[in-house]
């Protein structure tokens, strides 16, 4: 009976401990890195709709992620000189 409980108890630990490690990846993913993404991962189409982007021998579109936190700080005025 004892054994039953333990081989029961390691079953269910281990189970356990693969659904969490399963749960961190996740949780991971979900965390955008913006400068290994791809502009399709967290840009809609309606939003990439908006953008007038230029690609010609002379001129370039730039995308620049600025976080909200940094929106008005100095990031912003380095980009507006």
């Amino acid at each position: 009976m004892t054994a039953k409980v333990d081989e029961d108890l390691k079953t269910l630990t281990t189970s356990y401990t693969d659904k969490s490690l399963a749960l961190q990846a996740t949780k991971r993913k979900k965390v955008v890195n913006y400068i290994t993404s791809d502009l399709e991962d967290f840009l809609t189409p309606r939003d990439i709709a908006k953008i007038d982007v230029l690609d010609t021998e002379n001129l370039k579109t730039l995308l620049v992620a600025i976080p909200l936190a940094q929106e008005q700080g100095k990031y912003l005025t380095v980009l507006l000189l």
